[in-house]
């Protein structure tokens, strides 16, 4: 079952003013003052509310000041350590603040090797942060730098930051071929931990991709090198990956074989979690295989483990389990009772891909008990948000994340402006040594020129993004209409294509039954939804507001017909779309385009779609 593979996968202001208190004469004479820095810092940071994120700021400004004034190499090591512990407190911005400092010191004072650091570690902050562009940004810069230095001591946890990076942005054979370098350097370098680490991550990726025999192959190999480190924790990882690539495969017995060496292991570590989600997956196995008596028992022992350790989640899904379990057994009755417990349950979630399946069961638990209404108004709801999530959800992840794309995309082309001119300023300082006052004065002059031109530049460009938010934004709004309407159409078919198919049965049955079947033919009709266009209308006025009122102002002869056609044409669908919406010929919405193209007076060579737009 489904249900199952998903979970497997889841293997203070007056202490500013102390600070700035210090001598600084006295900070750079005694170097050993810089550890008692951190440690203030560290002490200070723990003592502060987490939520005084105003305050925090000021914290790491004034340790940020402090740590310039050292030699480099202990700046260095300070502001790394103080990002570093900032980033694990969650104060994202303070952190990249005491990074990004660190950053600007190592390029300034000309140390490639401390840059290639920082460069690493603001690739980790950002990627924590699913800031993915920016620790794309960074990760790059990393990367070229190493290759052009000839460095090879930083690529492994290079290799790391692309593959994770690549990973979460949905590009799995990227992110392998990425792994496959870090496998590479770690059999030539004999690292036999690491190695097997990768290995497994590679395999995950495969089981992700339904690509099990791969995934088997790579879960193998890693097996005999953790066998060789003894490592448990790590052995029974893999072989949980491997009993759920058998699984997939419909290699059963292979899948039970390996869920039970998982046990053994599971229960020297007292992983009752880990322990609770192997019962419940060996229960699906041996439900596949007829095993029902032992299906039982381990889904007893999986409930068992989850009631003992609060684990709601876990109930959840041993509640669906349960009920399919029922179903399989031809406890019918029972079936739906846990069934209808499980959708009870679930209403304290918001997990569409429990639901959906769910729903599934739900529809044959029905129609098993002969109550075929419910049946078929589950099989419409599992229908609905099956496509849900397959098709509108889709659409809008891919919008927000073009959305999130932009902002980074701002944020790291501010982030270049401020490197851009830190760096002129340093160039600046040393010209004015050399041509003097005069030629100062001059060059201030032409410094504030170009940052005006600069700033006006970026408030340009900050405009421009604005406005490609918006647009994004009704784009996400229209698609959602659309999806709408599809699923509203879907439906009307469905419920059409039934009652067809039923009334083809009607002459071969009794007066009782053909009776018994016109009132569920009538109660398929009043279920289609009647008022779903009015909603449509409604949704769509709330979108594009006053475009019916300003339509129907300079066009007041257009039909109800004709305004509904404008409104998808608004939407930018095609006429064979129209055609599928509303239930008519493409033939029949061509002659409607004509007719209002004609009621409008347009000319051949205008488009219509383009006016309706402009409204």
């Amino acid at each position: 079952m489904m249900l199952t593979k998903r979970i497997q996968l889841l293997s203070c202001q007056f202490v500013i003013a102390f600070l700035l208190i210090f001598p600084l004469a006295e900070v750079k004479a005694q170097k050993s003052v810089t550890n008692d820095l951190l440690d203030n810092f560290i002490n200070t940071l723990e003592k502060t509310n987490p939520e005084k994120v105003d305050l925090i700021q000021q914290l790491s400004d004034a340790f940020i000041h402090q740590s310039l004034q050292f030699e480099n190499e202990e700046a260095f090591q300070i502001l790394y350590k103080a990002g570093m512990l900032l980033a694990e407190h969650y104060h994202t911005a303070s952190a990249g603040n005491c990074l990004r400092a660190g950053l600007h010191l190592s390029r300034t004072t000309g140390n490639s090797e401390k840059e290639v650091e920082f460069h690493i570690a603001l690739t980790d902050l950002f990627y924590r942060n699913m800031q993915i562009d920016s620790a794309r940004y960074h990760s790059d810069l990393a990367y070229t730098m190493t290759q052009k230095m000839n460095e090879t001591k930083y690529n492994s946890q290079i290799y790391n930051d692309k593959a994770r990076i690549a990973e979460v942005s949905g590009n799995r054979l990227q992110a392998i071929d990425w792994y496959l370098k870090d496998v590479e350097m770690f059999k030539v370098n004999n690292e036999t931990a690491r190695l097997a680490v990768v290995l497994n991550n590679i395999a995950v990726l495969h089981i992700n991709m339904e690509s099990y025999d791969q995934a088997i192959g790579y879960i193998l190999e890693s097996i005999k090198l953790n066998e060789q480190l003894a490592d448990e924790n790590a052995l029974c990882d893999s072989y949980i990956n491997l009993a759920i690539s058998y699984q997939e495969n419909s290699n059963l017995l292979q899948a039970v074989n390996y869920y039970q060496k998982a046990i053994i292991l599971v229960k020297k570590t007292d992983n009752d979690y880990q322990l609770a989600r192997v019962f419940m997956n060996l229960a699906n196995s041996e439900v596949v295989l007829g095993n029902y008596n032992v299906a039982q028992a381990y889904l007893d022992s999986s409930t068992n483990l989850c009631v003992l350790n609060n684990m709601d989640a876990g109930l959840l899904l041993n509640e669906i389990n349960q009920g399919e379990l029922y179903l399989a057994t031809a406890q019918y009755g029972k079936g739906l009772k846990q069934l209808q417990e499980a959708e009870k349950h679930n209403s304290n979630y918001n997990l569409p891909t429990i639901t959906v399946e769910l729903w599934r069961l739900l529809s044959q638990a029905y129609e098993k008990n002969n109550d075929y209404t419910k049946a078929l108004a589950y099989y419409k709801k599992h229908i609905a948000l099956n496509d849900s999530i397959s098709g509108a959800e889709t659409k809008r992840v891919i919008l927000e994340m073009q959305m999130r794309y932009n902002e980074e995309l701002s944020a790291r082309q501010i982030e270049q402006l401020q490197l851009s001119f830190d760096k002129q300023k340093t160039q600046s300082w040393y010209i004015i040594i050399g041509l003097g006052f005069s030629i100062s004065i001059i060059f201030l002059l032409l410094a504030l020129s170009y940052v005006a031109r600069r700033s006006s530049n970026y408030k340009n460009r900050l405009a421009i993004e604005e406005t490609e938010k918006l647009r994004l934004s009704m784009e996400m709004k229209d698609q959602e209409l659309v999806s709408k309407a599809m699923n509203m159409s879907k439906i009307n078919q469905m419920v059409l294509d039934v009652g067809n198919e039923l009334k083809k049965v009607l002459p071969g049955l009794t007066r009782e039954k053909t009776e018994s079947l016109q009132r569920l033919l009538q109660n398929l009709e009043n279920s289609l939804p009647s008022e779903a266009w009015k909603e449509f209308e409604t949704r769509f006025e709330q979108v594009h507001k006053s475009f019916y009122d300003n339509l129907t102002a300079l066009h007041p002869d257009l039909s109800p017909t004709e305004l509904k056609i404008c409104g998808f044409l608004r939407l930018n669908l095609t006429t064979k779309d129209i055609a599928v919406l509303t239930n008519r010929s493409v033939g029949t919405i061509d002659n409607a385009r004509s007719a209002i193209r004609r009621k409008m007076n347009l000319e051949n060579d205008s488009n219509l779609t383009n006016l309706l737009l402009s409204l």
